[in-house]
């Protein structure tokens, strides 16, 4: 069976804050960046467990404004905040780009001596090589193309098998736009994204065959899988993935993500965007607070899947992908005719399909996309291992 095992850093960043906070007793403690919300969720509750709080979070993301999550933050503008407590607080910045967002607090006049710069968050989950070190000592860490060729030849099983047992999936994200632009890995790319139809998905995670090379990960079988969609894993090769707050050793793998039927009316939709972001964050609470708080979590999951996959893809208008990853960049909402099948691009060497309207779905979900600079490439990729086995 494949192996899933993860690690949650929260325990430790949650000593860690805890101690800082404790040298300032009087002063308001304001915490700035919402960009891991379901941190920050867990997080409060946990400082409120030792008489502790953040005043105040704060974001420089405006859609965020306002935002209250499913545990009680609310996200403030920084100006107002950081100039109104200027004084009297400490401001804590956990980022990938801790740097930049201290020079611009600065620029509204708060203290550089009350600004505390902690680890960003992929320095924590450095930790979970130590954890795991037993499982990869003595292996060979694959380089990035390594890495590709290797993700390649799942998505070839993959496609197979899709179409041996007659299921539609479509190149998505990344992938599809490297298809199209590339005809190949987008160069640094080092991931490979496919959505299906819910209805071919579920067939797809129920009728692979288990115990080869090649095996599914979902969360109703592998309980530290703990994403909202599934994986198909090549057997022969580990990985660390060092994913903020929970790290996980696994399969080298591709994703593969469920759409679903949508609303037509943008009333309709735009209610649908804020339900996915409120599911999406009492589903990651879920992961992340289990081991880690003194409450017991519900197990909500089930729940939250029968929410987003209220609407067959088959029979309705528009078509969604019901997930919020990073601020409603995944979200999208497309007519479904854009989703006929039949149609296929090369992807190194080899033909893989995609929807019909691929261009249409490249447009909406890169509309602003240019090459990142060496810097972006690097804070912008997964933060992964992989060795063979």
């Amino acid at each position: 069976m494949a192996i899933v095992k993860s690690y949650n850093i929260l325990p430790q960043l949650i000593k860690d804050i805890s101690e800082i906070i404790s040298l300032y007793p009087d002063k308001k403690i304001i915490w700035f960046g919402y960009a891991y919300s379901h941190l920050v969720d867990v997080l409060q509750f946990a400082l409120r467990e030792h008489g502790q709080q953040f005043d105040y979070v704060v974001d420089n993301d405006k859609k965020k404004w306002g935002r209250v999550s499913s545990h009680g933050i609310i996200v403030s503008p920084p100006e107002h905040v950081l100039m109104t407590y200027a004084k009297n607080s400490i401001l804590l910045v956990m980022s990938n780009y801790s740097e930049a967002i201290v020079d611009g607090v600065k620029k509204y006049g708060y203290p550089e001596n009350q600004i505390i710069v902690m680890k960003n968050p992929f320095e924590y989950s450095d930790e979970a090589e130590r954890v795991f070190k037993e499982e990869i000592t003595g292996l060979k860490r694959m380089s990035l193309r390594e890495l590709q060729l290797c993700e390649l030849e799942i998505l070839k099983r993959f496609r197979d098998f899709c179409n041996d047992n007659g299921l539609r999936y479509y190149l998505s994200g990344g992938t599809c736009y490297g298809a199209a632009h590339y005809k190949g890995f987008i160069p640094w790319d080092d991931d490979i994204d496919v959505q299906m139809p819910h209805e071919d998905f579920m067939k797809f995670v129920k009728n692979y065959p288990k115990g080869g090379r090649y095996e599914i990960i979902f969360w109703t079988e592998n309980d530290d899988f703990f994403f909202p969609f599934a994986q198909l894993v090549d057997n022969n090769t580990t990985m660390i993935y060092g994913s903020v707050p929970i790290s996980m050793l696994q399969g080298v793998f591709i994703d593969i993500f469920p759409t679903t039927g949508s609303p037509k009316s943008i009333e309709e939709i735009n209610y649908r965007k804020e339900l996915y972001c409120y599911l999406d964050a009492k589903w990651k609470w879920f992961y992340n607070s289990r081991n880690v708080l003194s409450l017991e979590s519900d197990d909500c999951r089930q729940d939250i899947w029968n929410k987003k996959f209220d609407l067959p893809f088959d029979t309705s208008e528009m078509i969604t992908a019901p997930y919020e990853f990073s601020g409603g960049y995944e979200t999208w909402t497309l007519p479904r005719d854009v989703f006929q099948y039949g149609e296929t691009l090369e992807f190194e060497g080899e033909q893989f399909s995609v929807m019909k309207g691929w261009q249409e779905f490249l447009n909406i979900r890169y509309p602003n996309w240019r090459p990142l600079t060496k810097a972006e490439q690097k804070i912008n990729a997964h933060p992964i291992k992989a060795f063979w086995k």
